[in-house]
């Protein structure tokens, strides 16, 4: 029987520990997210995705509105561009003002990576940067729905 209607997925990045985010992009100091989709596509990704969630700690040096600056790409040393510069204010705790949260709205449609792809798989990389000061980019997590 056919699939009818909209499924909606979460993926979280599968990279260990807190990654130090600075003012400047560093190639080694990412996330790493492997977009989850069956494999009916072999090793295409088909979906259009919908928000990125970046949750950050250890927040310091910052104003009251710090921003984040967050760079998806296909591949760890951020040369292939998925998703450009975005920029958002980080929402920081009410009871701990070092922790702080960002949502971006993505709303694109995407199909990459198969054979003979400059893509070869559904792994992403999320890049940060800080607006000042520094943080610790703890978890990330992409929405998207077939």
């Amino acid at each position: 029987m056919a699939k009818i209607g909209t499924f909606i997925h979460v993926d979280s990045d599968t990279t260990t520990g807190n990654k130090a985010v600075g003012t400047s992009y560093v190639a080694g100091n990412l996330h790493t997210v492997v977009l989850n989709q069956p494999n009916i596509y072999g090793d295409e990704f088909r979906g259009h995705i919908g928000a990125i969630a970046l949750y950050f700690n250890t927040l310091n040096g910052t104003s009251a509105t710090p921003k984040i600056t967050f760079r998806v790409s296909a591949d760890a040393a951020g040369d292939v561009t998925l998703i450009p510069d975005t920029t958002a204010d980080i929402t920081v705790g009410i009871g701990t003002a070092t922790l702080g949260y960002i949502v971006g709205a993505v709303d694109l449609d995407f199909v990459f990576g198969g054979k003979g792809q400059l893509v070869s798989d559904r792994t992403v990389y999320i890049h940060t940067l800080i607006d000042q000061g520094t943080a610790n980019h703890a978890t990330s997590y992409i929405t998207w729905r077939e």
